[in-house]
């Protein structure tokens, strides 16, 4: 407590800077190992809250992850973490994180932005972390995450591809019957790879 205590201090006589300064200091004591878990999780969180309002990105995600890392690691870590892998670029990260936000606390998807997943769904498939966008769109759909009360459909179409590329017809179906817009169901229509759920739901795509 002393050493929190010690930073509360630090903001009172010399900002935020100051603040930074000293958790970062005892994040990377050689001691703060042998601190107790919650005194370690607690302090990793605060230099990675500050390290993020100082938009140094770099170092926050490096915090924040140590923190997420930790039994016990909350809601609060996990959101740091996507935000600043986001930040830094780091995709493959960012996805994980959002992953484990939709898993654990699924009611956290409905703060998601929509633009953002969209356009984290675009790099991934850009730089071919395939595996990585369809686990993230699986956690999405299971967490029964909407975009203004209407289903995501361009996002479950992709979706839809990727479990027929592994045979995985029953979790297809499943997925492609919760697509609504007429833009995806046109688009399914027009894409023989998507015949064997369109020809079994004909009434639901036409």
């Amino acid at each position: 407590e002393a050493v929190l205590a010690q930073a509360a201090t630090q903001l009172n006589e010399g900002g935020p800077d100051q603040l930074g300064a000293t958790l970062d200091d005892i994040a990377h004591g050689v001691s703060f190992s042998r601190l107790p878990l919650d005194l370690r999780y607690r302090t990793l969180l605060a230099a990675a809250l500050v390290a993020e309002q100082q938009h140094r990105d770099a170092d926050a995600h490096t915090l924040a992850t140590k923190a997420t890392r930790l039994e016990g690691a909350v809601e609060t870590a996990w959101s740091l973490r996507l935000n600043t892998a986001a930040a830094i670029g780091d995709y493959r990260d960012a996805a994980h994180s959002l992953f484990t936000l939709a898993r654990r606390w699924p009611a956290s998807v409905h703060d998601f932005n929509p633009d953002a997943i969209g356009n984290l769904h675009s790099l991934l498939r850009q730089s071919g972390a395939l595996v990585a966008d369809r686990e993230m769109l699986d956690a999405l759909f299971d967490a029964h995450w909407q975009i203004d009360g209407r289903e995501p459909s361009l996002l479950w179409r992709q979706l839809v591809l990727y479990h027929l590329a592994d045979d995985g017809h029953a979790r297809a179906d499943a997925i492609a019957l919760r697509i609504t817009s007429a833009e995806a169901a046109i688009g399914m229509l027009a894409d023989k790879r998507f015949d064997s759920i369109t020809r079994k739901y004909s009434r639901h795509f036409n």
